[in-house]
């Protein structure tokens, strides 16, 4: 029997960035396969923090409506003062201007200290937005966020996803898109399924690495990512076991 683990993200056993740091401002990228969608981790950022409850969460998404994250992505009952806000972006996918799209959805938010946005597959933009290169999603959505609305950015996008736009310009800018998220990203965390397979007690690895930008930056008490790679088993929904 596997011994479980705790999930640590930094040396001072964190998985949010230190809320000290209030002048720095980091991203987080999660890439995951399909049949692994890690509503799980996303979970994990919100309640198994000890700083958790002292940050305001938005959970915004391109592939699920509101009830779902409602349902889904919440507190934990002994955890119920955590503040979480949800913003359904699926019809953004019908959306012609990025600027028009931040403009919308995130204008009640005025000042982005201890904000942490959680941002379901901001990728789907590039398919639906005719000419949509990486770079102006980047610098035109993700980036307008990061510097007006949110101190810290969480991204979930499925790196399967673009296999379906072979040899294509589509396929490149997700590819370039991805690419410049771990140049871009403090920390990188990366889902996979088992390259052998089902089995019956493990569902698949958790790498966390270093991303290109944490050493950009002067952090509180030098604290250091740890990196690692982890088994996960689901047990359900929610309900995770991490081991080595």
């Amino acid at each position: 029997m596997q011994q479980n683990q705790d999930l640590n993200v930094y040396s001072n056993h964190t998985i949010l960035p230190n809320l000290r740091d209030k002048e720095h401002s980091s991203l987080y990228t999660i890439l995951y396969n399909n049949g692994t969608y890690p509503l799980w981790l996303i979970n994990k950022f919100i309640n198994e923090d000890s700083q958790s409850s002292q940050y305001k969460f938005t959970v915004s998404s391109f592939i699920n409506n509101s009830k779902f994250m409602q349902q889904n992505v919440k507190p934990n009952t002994s955890n119920s003062s955590v503040d979480i806000e949800y913003i359904d972006l699926t019809l953004g996918l019908q959306a012609t201007s990025l600027t028009k799209l931040v403009d919308t959805k995130y204008n009640h938010i005025n000042s982005k200290e201890g904000r942490v946005l959680i941002l379901e597959q901001p990728e789907l933009l590039i398919s639906s937005m005719e000419g949509l290169t990486a770079i102006s999603l980047y610098n035109d959505f993700i980036n307008k966020l990061h510097n007006e609305k949110f101190q810290h950015i969480i991204i979930i996008s499925n790196i399967d996803y673009y296999n379906h736009y072979i040899n294509s310009f589509i396929q490149y800018q997700y590819t370039t898109f991805f690419q410049s998220l771990q140049y871009k990203s403090d920390v990188l965390f990366t889902v996979k399924s088992l390259k052998t397979g089902y089995a019956k007690d493990i569902s698949g690895t958790l790498t966390i690495t270093k991303g290109g930008a944490f050493d950009n930056v002067k952090h509180v008490n030098d604290i250091k990512v740890v990196e690692n790679e982890y088994f996960f088993y689901v047990v359900k929904d929610n309900v995770v076991k991490l081991f080595y």
